[in-house]
């Protein structure tokens, strides 16, 4: 009896060894599976990825990609909160400067200023207090036309400086007389405008024009 229940013993803890055995088995096998299914993911996002890559279109990179660097440097000063030279971007107009120079003062005097025009750099920006007479707005090179004349009927303050023979007070004269009297129908008719006489035309009728 004591053999065959030595025997009975034997052949429990044998089953036993065998049970744990295939258990231990069975769960070395899900992790090989397991670990196996993660590097098959892995490895799919990883093909999926490039193919992405290669199928992108060439040449689709943003203005601010292709320039990075891009930038300009404006000078704005006067009746402004917070005067200085900002660093803008070449797209920017005069109105995106003064609101980064903190906007108007109360006791600004802005009619002159043409807030739609567009920043160069090293342009410098002067906006006068109310009851100023010189008003001044420079810029790198005044706009002109294509054959290097330029627009009495749209030109502004600066454009004006740059003919020979306009100050400031003739420039503001040329704006106010515009803007009172309606645009130029000749070149000739400038000297409608107080302070101009045929000796300035003729300085400036070749660099002139209404069209």
């Amino acid at each position: 009896m004591k053999k065959i229940e030595k025997n009975k013993l034997t052949i429990l803890f044998v089953l036993a060894i065998l049970i744990l055995s295939m258990f231990f088995y069975r769960m070395i096998g899900l992790e090989d599976s397991r670990e196996r299914e993660s590097e098959e993911v892995t490895l799919e996002s990883v093909i999926v990825k490039n193919e992405e890559e290669l199928e992108a279109p060439v040449g689709t990179a943003s203005p601010e990609e292709e320039n990075p660097t891009q930038s300009i440097h404006v000078d704005i000063k006067g009746a402004v909160n917070s005067p200085g030279v900002y660093e803008m971007r070449p797209t920017h107009r005069i109105n995106d400067v003064i609101q980064k120079a903190g906007g108007l003062k109360d006791d600004s005097d802005s009619k002159t200023i043409n807030f739609a025009k567009q920043l160069e750099d090293e342009m410098m920006i002067y906006v006068p207090y109310a009851g100023e007479e010189v008003v001044i707005e420079q810029s790198a090179s005044p706009e002109a036309l294509s054959d290097g004349t330029i627009n009495i009927n749209q030109a502004d303050l600066n454009d004006l400086l740059s003919l020979n023979g306009i100050g400031p007070q003739k420039a503001q004269e040329i704006i106010a007389y515009r803007e009172s009297q309606g645009p130029f129908g000749t070149i000739q008719d400038i000297t409608n405008v107080s302070g101009i006489g045929e000796k300035t035309l003729e300085k400036i009728q070749d660099h002139i024009t209404v069209n």
